[in-house]
């Protein structure tokens, strides 16, 4: 859908073209098309139609600096999504070994991405309705501080002490 969008923008008045990616950025697949983004949307942010109102409530109150984690594999961990959440970060690989949507576990393990971006190099904010307390920073300028090697699921729950995306920074 992304590859899609992309191709749309030279025909689409930008910020339109921004309240759409904005719709449909927590259902797509962005890594492969990463770079083009990039080139479009630049580094700086806010970009305010990529929000719903609640959403830009959101933006504004975030610190001047922000902690963001982002789980993933070695080929996908410098991504453009990453949330306030470790829990939810975490358990996000081992979403895709569960649904069988990554293909090379043999030669890749799931990692947890520890980040800083200032809040200027947010280029927005988008919160999950699915899951309670779940909100996505978008950002092409996290600076990664540490990545982990994540063990099992079942050590994921145990290591944070609350069990559902609420417990963490939303």
């Amino acid at each position: 859908m992304i590859r899609n969008l992309i191709d749309l923008h030279p025909r689409m008045d930008h910020e339109e073209w921004l309240q759409l990616l904005g719709s449909c950025w927590l259902t797509s697949a962005i890594t492969p098309s990463l770079y083009q983004l990039m080139q479009i949307m630049g580094t700086d942010g806010p970009l305010l139609p990529m929000m719903t109102d609640q959403e830009q409530d959101a933006y504004n109150s975030l610190p001047d600096s922000i902690t963001v984690y982002r789980g993933g594999f070695a080929c996908n961990i410098h991504g453009a999504s990453w949330t306030q959440n470790a829990l939810a970060a975490a358990l996000y690989p081992f979403e895709h070994i569960k649904r069988g949507t990554y293909p090379d576990l043999e030669n890749d393990r799931p990692l947890l991405a520890t980040a800083t971006v200032g809040k200027r190099n947010v280029m927005a904010v988008k919160i999950c309705e699915q899951y309670t307390g779940f909100t996505e920073i978008i950002t092409f300028s996290a600076q990664i501080q540490r990545v982990e090697l994540l063990t099992t699921h079942e050590e994921m729950l145990l290591k944070w002490p609350f069990k559902d995306f609420t417990g963490g920074k939303a």
